[in-house]
């Protein structure tokens, strides 16, 4: 998605480079709504190709899902997920699961990721998907942690016993 902020006749648009609303976010510059009207009808269609998008991924997702279901299941951070994540090796395709606790989840709409953490051989990997992706094929939430922070990073330190007594 791209969009650009143009000066208009006589109207000049504040441009400023902070993050407060309602202002849209242009690379690393926001424009604000308020001095340009036409700003509103380019946000209006952001939104509307965000939609498109995650329609797509959402259509992606269900004709390769085959009898699994295309829709994510509704998940927290503290929730042991199992995510089949469509690998794809030069010409062929194949499905790797990635089974571990959810530890954040942030952004909204299109932009929408959640950072998944598994202990490897001994060694903590942490992963990053985005909710829209068409290279998740299916999720499941195999156990729901009870947690009461929405950021996790705490247990990063922590071994895999720790761990399961946080979330239990």
């Amino acid at each position: 998605l791209s969009a650009s902020c143009e000066a208009t006749e006589n109207t000049y648009i504040n441009v400023t480079p902070s993050k407060q609303l309602p202002h849209i976010a242009f690379a690393s510059y926001v424009c604000s709504s308020e001095s340009h009207p036409s700003i509103t009808t380019t946000m209006k269609t952001i939104q509307q190709i965000e939609q498109i998008a995650m329609a797509q991924a959402y259509e992606m997702r269900k004709a390769k899902a085959g009898e699994l279901s295309p829709e994510l299941p509704s998940f927290r951070p503290g929730d042991t997920v199992k995510i089949a994540v469509r690998v794809i090796e030069g010409d062929k395709e194949r499905i790797q699961n990635f089974q571990g606790v959810v530890i954040a989840r942030r952004g909204s709409g299109m932009n929408e990721t959640f950072r998944v953490r598994k202990i490897s051989n001994g060694v903590g990997v942490e992963r990053i998907f985005p909710v829209h992706s068409p290279i998740i094929q299916s999720m499941q939430v195999l156990k729901s942690g009870h947690v009461r922070r929405a950021k996790l990073y705490y247990l990063r330190g922590m071994s895999e016993k720790k761990i399961r007594q946080k979330l239990a």
